[in-house]
């Protein structure tokens, strides 16, 4: 979802005239030769039913995308696309669980080789003590945590996994909506 206008060889297509959203295969975003009023800032959303919200809602200035679970290579390839041709930093919101973390983190490489900056989106250890209800973690979480403790993560990312380990939960992005 976003205002921005795609540049076809055969003509203009403005998103904004979708509605709420579209979807675009990589196919289609591969025939995309510019995109015109690009968007201030993209905002990806794992949780299906909140992307449909946050499209709906969006600023005039965002791209709301949806990020289907673990992106797989045709979505990165698409994101890939996207940015060449509007580049943008990112928010990005998963779960807030360790498998979101996993998420954002394979996401974030997107932007990160394009050279933009990314941050997570309601994913910090406030947002998780917030939400009214939480899950127990699993020990397929706690694996998670564990492997994701291994490489180097910037502060906020280590605060998540504390708050995960202190509290013994874990959160979606549903429960806090």
């Amino acid at each position: 979802a976003a205002s921005c206008v795609l540049r076809f060889d055969a003509g203009d297509w403005p998103l904004a005239c979708a509605g709420d959203f579209a979807a675009l295969t990589p196919a289609t975003l591969a025939q995309v030769r510019a995109v015109v009023h690009p968007p201030a800032r993209w905002r990806l959303l794992e949780n299906r039913t909140s992307f449909e919200r946050e499209a709906k809602r969006r600023a005039p200035d965002d791209a709301v995308v949806w990020l289907p679970g673990f992106p797989p290579g045709w979505w990165m390839a698409a994101m890939r696309r996207l940015l060449e041709l509007a580049p943008a930093p990112a928010r990005i919101a998963c779960d807030p669980d360790p498998a979101g973390v996993e998420i954002a983190l394979r996401a974030g490489l997107v932007w990160d080789a394009a050279g933009l900056g990314w941050e997570p989106w309601r994913m910090d250890a406030a947002a998780l003590a917030a939400l009214p209800a939480t899950l127990p973690l699993t020990a397929d979480d706690r694996v998670r945590i564990a492997r994701l403790r291994s490489v180097a993560l910037p502060a906020q990312w280590a605060a998540l996994l504390d708050a995960f380990e202190t509290l013994g939960a874990k959160g979606e992005q549903e429960g806090g909506e």
